[in-house]
């Protein structure tokens, strides 16, 4: 066990949120979980040298992200009409 004697740094909250909570990181300290804010449902976020993005897919009702690797590809879970779905995106555009 790790006695926590002092608040940790940094905290990851993302801005206007009800609630942030941080499920993975990679060897770059890339940072991804989700958020929710009062009346809109989950969103999943990126966290990258002290900036956040938001992820939503296009028609979900809420986006979970779980992980990511050292690539920066991120997996997650996303919710819409017909159920719940997995996903892949890769942070960089000229990923294959």
């Amino acid at each position: 066990m790790y006695p926590i004697t002092q608040p940790p740094r940094p905290i990851i909250d993302f801005p206007g949120a009800g609630g942030t909570v941080a499920w993975d990181i990679n060897n770059r300290g890339q940072i991804v979980g989700f958020y929710d804010s009062k009346g809109v449902a989950p969103r999943g976020f990126i966290w990258d040298d002290g900036k956040f993005t938001s992820v939503q897919i296009p028609g979900a009702l809420a986006t979970v992200v779980y992980g990511i690797n050292s690539a920066g590809e991120v997996v997650g879970e996303f919710d819409d009409t017909t159920g719940a779905h997995g996903f892949l995106l890769r942070t960089k555009p000229d990923d294959k």
